[in-house]
C-alpha cells in the first residue's frame, strides 16, 4: 500500500479497532478480484468500499452464467431420468397388459375407452388419434389401475 501510514491514520481517526482493520482486510482478501490494495485503502480512509473493478463485475457474471448452466443441467438431467423413468413404466405396462389390451373384444375397448376419455372432447381425441402410441398408452394405464383393484379386491 503506498500510503499506509495514511491508511493507518484514517482508521483510527474513523475509531476502526484492529479487530474491525482485520475484518476489512479478510473481506477484501476473500472478494479478490473486486478491488486491487487501492480498494483497500480507499475503504479506510473514506468508510465505504469503491465500486468494484470492471474484471470483478465480468467474473460475477461469469459466476453467475456458469451457476444458471450448472442448474439447466442439473433440471435437464432430472427431466431425462424422469422421461426414463416413465419410459421403463411404459415398457413394463405393455410387457405385461399389452396383451391383454390386444385380446378385449371390440365392446371391452369401448368400455375402457369410454372410461379413459369420457367426455365429448376427449372422445374426438380417441376416435382421431385411436392407433397412436398415447392413446394405447392412455389405455395400458387405465388397465394397469383396473388390475390394480382387481387384486386387491381378489388377492392372489
Amino acid at each position: 500500500m503506498a500510503d499506509a501510514v495514511g491508511a493507518i491514520k484514517a482508521a483510527r481517526s474513523s475509531e476502526l479497532t484492529p479487530a474491525e482493520v482485520g475484518t476489512l482486510i479478510d473481506h477484501w482478501e476473500h472478494s479478490k478480484p473486486a478491488w486491487d490494495i487501492g480498494g483497500l485503502y480507499w475503504r479506510l480512509t473514506r468508510g465505504t468500499w469503491p465500486p468494484k473493478s470492471a474484471e470483478s463485475i465480468r467474473q460475477q457474471r461469469r459466476d453467475s452464467d456458469e451457476r444458471e448452466r450448472r442448474k439447466q443441467r442439473i433440471r435437464q438431467q432430472e427431466v431425462a431420468r424422469q422421461a426414463e423413468a416413465e419410459a421403463d413404466r411404459l415398457r413394463d405396462l405393455e410387457k405385461h397388459l399389452g396383451p391383454v389390451l390386444d385380446g378385449l373384444s371390440p365392446d371391452e375397448l369401448e368400455q375402457l375407452a369410454n372410461r379413459v376419455y369420457p367426455d365429448a372432447w376427449s372422445r374426438a381425441y380417441y376416435d382421431r388419434e385411436r392407433g397412436s402410441p398415447l392413446v394405447r398408452n392412455d389405455l395400458l394405464m387405465e388397465l394397469a389401475q383396473t388390475h390394480e383393484m382387481s387384486l386387491c379386491e381378489h388377492p392372489g
